[in-house]
């Protein structure tokens, strides 16, 4: 682990195996894809049921339909037919890669409690009161929310559009092109912004910091998906219990 620490921190570059076109161009047009799709949801639910209110579009529905599309037009967009095996690997399901993601997932979820007290204390030391992370206050603000439905968007669908983008792109382009320290931070920064939770960047920064450190101990975007996934889960599972 403090090895891997060392690695990744480094000024090293990106050394496992890549045919892709990693360009900082590409991931500027996948970003402003994912970043309109994100402002998208909101926008889109609000008009539409505003406009046909007989509708009641389901926020949820539309978020796990824009990820998919989002895991659709990668491949696409990098005109790479060995995109699977790009991404994934030769050992695309081996014993390393699923222990190593639930080994992070774990930490995750560690890290999360840990910043995530001591946010709060900080803030409540500031006399500071921050909203529900926006996951949370949907749950909470719909009577007829759809348990399953929630937990695909959040738990499946979200794990692998944004580890596709934030890791398989963003973070593969910058420890390629420049070193794993830059790529690690910048995603981090990216990941955590994009999340739109004001109060929570601090938390999801460092989360974001260990799935990078899931992808660089197998080379398989596998393997920080499952991680994403295992703390998204226990994450999201609590309040749909509470439905």
């Amino acid at each position: 682990m403090k090895k891997l620490i060392k690695k990744s921190f480094s000024k090293i570059q990106w050394d496992y195996e890549t045919n892709m076109d990693l360009t900082f161009k590409k991931v500027i047009f996948v970003f402003i894809l994912f970043f309109i799709s994100q402002i998208a949801i909101g926008t889109l639910v609000g008009v539409i049921n505003k406009i046909f209110p007989s509708l009641n579009i389901d926020y949820m529905l539309l978020n796990i339909i824009l990820n998919l599309l989002l895991i659709l037009a990668i491949p696409v967009i990098y005109s790479y037919k060995n995109f699977v095996l790009d991404f994934f690997g030769k050992n695309f399901i081996s014993s390393k890669v699923i222990q190593s993601g639930i080994f992070y997932g774990f930490v995750a979820i560690f890290v999360n409690l840990i910043i995530g007290s001591l946010l709060f204390y900080l803030y409540s030391v500031l006399n500071l009161n921050p909203t529900q992370q926006q996951v949370v206050q949907l749950i909470e603000n719909t009577d007829s929310i759809n348990p399953i439905l929630v937990y695909f968007g959040i738990a499946i669908s979200a794990p692998l559009a944004e580890e596709l983008f934030f890791r398989g792109i963003v973070y593969r382009t910058f420890a390629k092109k420049i070193s794993l320290r830059n790529g690690i931070l910048f995603t981090s920064i990216l990941f955590s912004l994009l999340h739109f939770d004001l109060f929570y960047i601090p938390q999801i920064f460092l989360i974001s910091i260990v799935f990078s450190l899931a992808y660089n101990e197998t080379g398989s975007i596998l393997t920080p998906i499952i991680a994403h996934l295992i703390s998204n889960s226990l994450f999201i599972i609590p309040f749909l219990l509470s439905i």
